[in-house]
């Protein structure tokens, strides 16, 4: 039920950012569209964080393989935090970048919705997997 209403918050928040046609785009991209879905983004990367960082107190490990790559089996938060923050700049970016291109304005919003459902995902999974250990 919880994931139901997360992805219809996150699909009622992308739906309401006003998309331009491709012969209609303006000469400054639309400002708010990338900044909503950040928020949205980093509240789901700290939901992320803090029901890992929960699992690994309780002795638990990261299962993500790219995930260990990057932050290791036992995180701490600062590692969390560094590639957090790296990895919503580098969604905003490629958003606005893809905002402005007459092939791609379309589904600029793509790559923040996927770090959305996927961060929003894995602390939903770190959560049920939390419960199922007590």
């Amino acid at each position: 039920m919880f994931v139901k209403m997360l992805l219809t918050v996150v699909l009622a928040a992308s739906m309401s950012i006003p998309v331009r046609a491709a012969n209609d785009l303006p000469d400054k991209p639309v400002r708010h569209g990338p900044e909503i879905l950040a928020v949205i983004q980093g509240a789901a990367l700290v939901a992320d964080g803090i029901t890992t960082r929960e699992n690994v107190l309780h002795g638990q490990v990261e299962s993500d393989p790219l995930a260990r790559a990057l932050i290791g089996s036992r995180p701490g938060y600062g590692r969390m935090i560094a590639f957090g923050a790296l990895e919503e700049l580098a969604c905003y970016g490629l958003a606005r970048r893809m905002e402005r291109t007459k092939r791609f304005h379309r589904i600029s919003r793509l790559p923040q919705v996927i770090g959305i459902i996927g961060h929003g995902g894995a602390a939903i999974h770190n959560g049920l997997t939390k419960e199922q250990t007590k």
